[in-house]
């Protein structure tokens, strides 16, 4: 998935602002130093300059004019930092903190970027694309809809009608797009998840990461706690490269390499670090890199339960376990026969004071009750109600309660019980035994069961143990991967029935160091290959080069361009 934005577009009126803003200050001075900010809106333009030099402001008047049109300026310019300024006094050296990271092109991006400029030639204002595989969005301001249909008959066009756009609408603020003029070439980012990676939603269940439709909620992982919020972003890419984590207990993840993994340090801190360096540590065998967290707690709010009292709903749990339905029956509906002692007691508890019937068969009981529901779905019968009453119950039925194992032929009552457990901050896994066609006891089994496991551990150390070792597989194929954006930046999923939080696709865009990310870029294109950097200010030398060396040749490809000013309007691509 890919958005691109056209040079009418708001906040590429003010990013082309502040590159004609940098082309004067170049025209003054071979090295100035100098950074923009412009916000612009409703008739006014704001701009702040940190600069070396002062700039005529008849010329950023002018410069305001002729790329957005007649609007006040308020135009401030500030001496640029003592600090910053020593750095550069000698020589050219790094003047940003930061990782600045170049991805190759993919085919999706550049099929968008053609789209856009085709578009943008015959209609010049205000536009934003959206390429996602094969759906394909256009937003076109001042373009009647009909038109673009006939060149376009399967897109999205205009969801809304026909409009008109622009900063008389809307605001622009420098780098806000800068994401989409840099496709995957961005600083910082969670990158992706595999598509059979799920998601958890506001239903209780888990859903597949590409299976993702607009207006659902996503499980976001807030200081511990499950909280379902609307993503600000659904990312989707084509990747050629995952890496797998997996032991034989709890951990199963597939990620892209750049993918920024939640983890939590010997000293309880969060942090986020990158898949591949994860994966180059533990196939090295070299120290601990942390741990990966598994468990989360949820307070789901009941408005108003199905049930008449708790004991019902107990009594519910053991109808979905050990319970018949009688579609002919007069006055019973269900009857639980049972062979424990435990469970003959723990149903006269909750038997008691309504109305029930007990008999005997051998060594079994029957009890002949009318329960609240005749399903045999835990998921229907339980996912509204206080998870923490089926927490407690559920054990005493199918399973083994001393152990803490819940078994059921039914995967969505698997999947519903593995909810329900790592909602009180445990963790639990299913594993799978497939019986389906072994003859037992002279009977042909027709099941397949699903044991969900309640563990104690709620982390999964990432160093090499010789109890349960961590496989790390590199897959080279080329699949799609998925992300959401969420305001904690960071997802609760789950892969191969194993939940784990991870970071997530969120990209922290400011002060994004030009020479940098264009040098990124540019060697990424090269090689075909990712590149990523890491630099902090008064840095000589970056990659092995020479600091001054980058910038020429950012220099270099901002010259071809014809400027800042033309850079901002397509950016890299």
């Amino acid at each position: 998935m890919i958005e691109k934005v056209n040079m009418k577009h708001p906040d590429k009126v003010a990013d082309r602002i502040a590159g004609a803003i940098v082309d004067l200050a170049y025209k003054q001075e071979d090295n100035p130093k100098i950074a923009v900010e412009v916000l612009i809106g409703h008739g006014v333009c704001h701009i702040i300059v940190e600069t070396s030099i002062l700039l005529p402001i008849e010329k950023i008047k002018s410069a305001v004019l002729r790329i957005a049109g007649n609007v006040d300026v308020d135009c401030v310019q500030v001496a640029q930092d003592a600090h910053l300024a020593r750095n550069q006094s000698k020589k050219i050296r790094c003047g940003d903190n930061g990782i600045f990271k170049g991805v190759p092109l993919t085919d999706e991006q550049k099929t968008l970027s053609e789209i856009a400029r085709k578009i943008y030639e015959k209609y010049d204002s205000d536009g934003k694309y959206i390429l996602d595989g094969e759906k394909l969005i256009i937003c076109q301001s001042n373009a009647p809809t009909e038109e673009l249909k006939k060149e376009y008959p399967n897109a999205i066009i205009n969801p809304l009608g026909d409009w008109t756009g622009g900063i008389d609408v809307d605001t622009g603020a420098t780098n806000r797009k800068l994401g989409s003029d840099m496709a995957d070439s961005v600083t910082g980012g969670g990158l992706c998840l595999s598509a059979d990676t799920e998601f958890v939603s506001d239903d209780l269940c888990w859903h597949r990461m590409d299976s993702y439709k607009d207006g659902m909620k996503v499980g976001q992982w807030n200081n511990g706690k499950l909280e379902f919020v609307k993503p600000l972003r659904y990312i989707h890419n084509q990747n050629d490269y995952f890496i797998e984590f997996e032991n034989n207990t709890k951990l199963s993840m597939k990620l892209t390499p750049y993918h920024e993994m939640l983890i939590k340090t010997s000293k309880g801190n969060l942090v986020k670090r990158k898949a591949y360096k994860i994966a180059d540590k533990l196939a090295n065998n070299v120290g601990n890199s942390g741990s990966i967290i598994h468990n989360f707690t949820f307070e789901n709010a009941v408005k108003k339960s199905k049930y008449k009292d708790e004991n019902e709903l107990r009594l519910q749990i053991a109808f979905c376990a050990d319970g018949t339905i009688l579609e002919n029956g007069n006055k019973w509906t269900g009857r639980i026969r049972v062979k424990r002692e435990h469970k003959k007691q723990r149903l006269r508890e909750l038997l008691q004071g309504r109305d029930y019937k007990e008999t005997a068969d051998g060594e079994f009981s029957i009890f002949w009750v009318k329960p609240r529901f005749t399903n045999k779905s835990l998921y229907e019968c339980c996912s509204q109600e206080n998870l923490a009453i089926v927490y407690d119950e559920v054990f005493n039925w199918d399973g083994d309660k001393k152990n803490r194992l819940f078994r059921t032929t039914h995967k969505a009552d698997a999947d519903f019980i593995q909810f329900v457990i790592a909602s009180m901050g445990n963790v639990a896994t299913i594993t799978v035994n497939d019986r389906f066609g072994e003859i037992k006891n002279g009977y042909e089994v027709k099941s397949i069961c699903y044991y969900v496991h309640d563990l104690k551990s709620t982390t999964t150390g990432l160093r090499c143990t010789k109890g349960t070792p961590i496989r790390v597989n590199y897959l080279e194929e080329k699949e799609p991967s998925y992300c959401f954006e969420v305001p904690t930046h960071n997802l609760i999923v789950r892969h191969n029935d194993r939940i784990f939080v991870t970071g997530n696709c969120g990209k922290d865009l400011s002060k994004a160091d030009v020479s940098v990310n264009i040098y990124a870029f540019l060697k990424a294109q090269a090689t075909g290959k990712p590149v990523e950097l890491c630099c902090a200010i008064g840095d000589d030398s970056i990659d092995g080069k020479e600091y001054s060396e980058i910038v020429e040749i950012a220099r270099e490809y901002i010259s071809k361009l014809g400027g800042f000013e033309k850079f901002a309007e397509w950016g890299l691509f």
